[in-house]
């Protein structure tokens, strides 16, 4: 993030819904889930979606340049978050695992994929 901001990049770090600093126990999630009638995963994508519109709200950021930008288990959020809506003008995933296997032998130790997309 220090490179993005130093190139004069606007960065809005989230802590995503029940992840990081933010995280509950599993069935405080699950009661939520129900009350609300909407899964984790799409509540955790409307948060991201709602950062997205807070960040093109803005007056000193391009609206049509918000991507996003995640790793980790927070790609699959931040790939859905892309896919639902219009407010991002690409998305970035990276996913790191340490180790993998295919039929009991290593294979790659980290992988990255990146799906772009344009509302024009």
């Amino acid at each position: 993030m220090k490179g993005l901001l130093e190139r004069g990049v606007a960065v809005l770090a989230m802590d995503v819904r029940a992840l990081g600093e933010g995280a509950v126990h599993d069935s405080h999630c699950a009661s939520d889930a129900v009350l609300l009638g909407r899964p984790l995963l799409a509540q955790q994508a409307w948060d991201v979606l709602c950062a997205a519109r807070y960040l093109k709200g803005r007056p000193d950021v391009a609206a049509d340049r918000v991507a996003l930008y995640a790793w980790g288990s927070v790609g699959l959020i931040a790939t859905l978050a892309g896919a639902l809506s219009d407010d991002t003008a690409a998305v970035a995933a990276y996913s790191f695992r340490k180790y993998s296997s295919h039929r009991g032998r290593p294979v790659s130790s980290g992988s990255t994929s990146q799906i772009s997309y344009s509302s024009a």
